[in-house]
C-alpha cells in the first residue's frame, strides 16, 4: 500500500469507528485497532489520550479530539510502513552478504 493511501485511509471517518461506553468518555478505533480515547473534563473540554494511554491535548470539542487521534493514528501508520520497508532493506542486504560470504568460503574451501 502506498504512502499516500494509508494517509488517506487513516485519516477516512469511515474507517474509524468511535464509541461512548458511558457519558463522556469516548473510545476510538481504526479497522479493529485501538487508537485512543477522549474524556470530557468538570470544565467542559476534552482530554484526547492516545493508544498508547500518553495524553495528545486538551480541545474545545469531541471533534477536534477525535480529530488529533485520528490525524495520530495516520502518522503512526505512515511509520510502520516505513519501518517495515527499512526492515525488508535491513534484511535483504543482509541476505545478500550472507550469501557472497558463504560463495568466498565455497571457493576457499576448493583445492588449487
Amino acid at each position: 500500500m502506498s504512502l499516500v493511501a494509508t494517509l488517506a485511509e487513516a485519516a477516512s471517518p469511515r474507517f474509524t469507528q468511535w464509541h461512548e461506553p458511558e457519558p463522556g468518555f469516548h473510545v476510538g478505533s481504526r479497522k479493529g485497532d485501538f487508537i485512543g480515547s477522549i474524556e470530557e473534563t468538570a470544565v467542559g473540554t476534552f482530554v484526547a489520550i492516545d493508544g498508547r494511554s500518553t495524553p495528545v491535548g486538551r480541545y474545545a470539542s469531541v471533534a477536534q479530539a477525535q480529530r488529533a487521534l485520528v490525524g495520530l493514528a495516520a502518522r503512526e501508520a505512515e511509520l510502520d510502513e516505513h519501518s517495515t520497508r527499512v526492515a525488508q532493506l535491513v534484511a535483504t542486504i543482509a541476505g545478500t552478504v550472507s550469501f557472497l560470504l558463504l560463495v568466498g568460503a565455497g571457493a576457499l574451501a576448493l583445492p588449487v
